[in-house]
């Protein structure tokens, strides 16, 4: 992700409404400095020039949208935030309802601000993000890589007749991914979705875009269960800011059947065994990319 925390500061935007107590708490037994939108010092640099070299000069750009206020506010300061190549971190409220696609590419977790276990698994996961510097216009990005004897090793496991990994191949999947060197790996558990984890890497902003949601299943089978999870897919993708969902199986159809014309135009499938042997040699980007071009869409 494009945060460097050289600096260590921190630029909140939130309506006056949202408590950021905790966040801020959060930030600063961590070594950040937070500097709130609502501040004096901010509120009387009333100017866009004043609020541009506020947002700039901090390190990176947390926003928080709470359900039932005017979060104008926050909008316009995420804005900047990604013109100025600061890619915002979101928190919204669970019962946030607004359409988020318009904050396509950031991190987004709708977290309410008192989930403080929450609060501080995102912003540990955005502290450990690889850092990117910026020398003029180019940006040297840490690629994500291939992941070798790791994803040959879980391979193995996995198709053996009594693997561990049965029924839960989602565990092999995030262990793989999280090998891999992405920027932020984010499970159900902290990413309201619906699907089983979110993946940011800069890399894929060509691609896909961010984030990219991937749904991991043992066994896909059955006219009616295939219908549900199409449509269950279909959700995960239109109350997400995400463009695109990669969906893994142990199990299922097999690649060139009818039955995936049924699922939504942006899932891509594999199964889980040939997306691990692909991860030997290739990185997430390549074999996403890859997927991409193979149902259809080239850009």
């Amino acid at each position: 992700m494009k945060f460097k925390l050289t600096q260590r500061t921190c630029f909140i935007s939130a309506p006056a409404e949202a408590d950021t107590t905790i966040l801020q708490n959060v930030l600063n037994e961590r070594g950040l400095v937070a500097r709130v939108g609502q501040d004096d010092e901010i509120l009387d640099a009333s100017l866009d020039k004043n609020l541009l070299n506020a947002i700039i000069s901090s390190d990176f750009f947390i926003g928080v949208l709470k359900a039932g206020v005017d979060n104008s506010k926050v909008y316009y300061e995420i804005g900047i935030a990604n013109g100025t190549g600061r890619r915002a971190l979101i928190f919204a409220s669970p019962s946030f309802k607004n359409n988020v696609k318009s904050i396509k590419g950031s991190l987004y977790m709708r977290v309410a601000m008192d989930n403080r276990e929450a609060i501080e698994f995102v912003i540990d996961q955005v502290i450990k993000a690889p850092e990117i510097e910026r020398d003029g216009t180019q940006v040297k990005a840490k690629i994500n890589k291939p992941i070798g004897k790791i994803a040959k090793d879980l391979l193995a496991e996995i198709t053996k007749p009594e693997s561990k990994w049965g029924a839960h191949p989602e565990n092999a999947v995030i262990q793989a991914i999280g090998s891999s060197g992405v920027d932020v790996l984010v499970r159900s558990k902290y990413w309201d979705s619906g699907a089983d984890m979110a993946v940011w890497a800069d890399e894929l902003e060509g691609s896909v875009g961010n984030p990219l949601l991937i749904e991991v299943k043992q066994t896909i089978s059955g006219s009616t269960s295939i219908t549900r999870l199409a449509n269950q897919l279909d959700t995960y993708l239109e109350s997400s800011n995400a463009g695109w969902l990669l969906l893994l199986y142990l199990k299922g159809p097999e690649e060139g059947s009818d039955v995936w014309k049924q699922f939504p135009e942006y899932v891509m499938h594999m199964p889980v065994p040939k997306f691990l042997e692909k991860f030997e040699e290739r990185n997430l980007v390549d074999i996403v990319r890859s997927l991409k071009a193979a149902s259809g869409h080239m850009n």
